[in-house]
């Protein structure tokens, strides 16, 4: 309990300070904070694969949401049809490189990749779509940045995959004789 109100707190901590420092820098990447560094966190926070197939699925999903917004600009119209084809192939386009590396890379870590560069750009893109090629590359910048943010702030003081509910218990008693299924069980009750 106390490592997730640690890292919690932390991830907090950053958001405002990222907000600040941003303020003060003139970085405008006040829109994005919290979205970006929240999902910087999740990716740190969830205890699935390697930290590289978590980032690596998190850029392949932000890299397709981007393709997505040059392609929603330069070929599909801006109406509903337009938007709901675009998102589409976007989730098709991750879903794709995840199963071309036969799942190394999660989906839902791509998922989120996605979610970052929407959440974070939707706007921009909203307000002048024409100005893609120029505002698309801050808008993925201002992605990463933030989420990086996130990921630091809850990576440094998460427990991580070593820190589940399983580890600590075989930590805590490690002559007990249950089976890995058994423990397995008991998690989920």
């Amino acid at each position: 309990m106390r490592t997730l109100v640690t890292a919690g707190a932390m991830v907090a901590l950053a958001i405002v300070m990222l907000i600040l420092v941003g303020a003060a820098l003139d970085l405008n990447v006040d829109s994005a904070a919290l979205t970006g560094a929240a999902l910087g966190a999740v990716i740190a926070l969830v205890p699935d694969r390697s930290t590289t197939a978590r980032l690596g699925g998190f850029v392949v999903g932000l890299a397709a949401a981007w393709i997505g917004y040059v392609g929603r600009a330069g070929v599909l119209p801006d109406t509903s049809t337009g938007r709901a084809l675009t998102a589409g192939l976007v989730v098709l386009i991750a879903v794709g490189v995840c199963a071309a590396t036969w799942g190394r890379l999660p989906l839902w870590s791509a998922l989120v990749g996605v979610a970052a560069m929407t959440g974070t750009y939707e706007s921009a893109y909203s307000a002048a779509p024409s100005l893609v090629v120029d505002t698309s590359v801050t808008g993925a910048t201002t992605a990463l940045f933030t989420a990086a943010v996130g990921f630091l702030a809850a990576a440094a003081f998460s427990a991580g995959p070593a820190g589940s509910s399983t580890e600590r218990r075989r930590e805590a008693a490690p002559d007990d004789t249950h089976t890995e299924l058994e423990t397995m069980l008991e998690e989920t009750r």
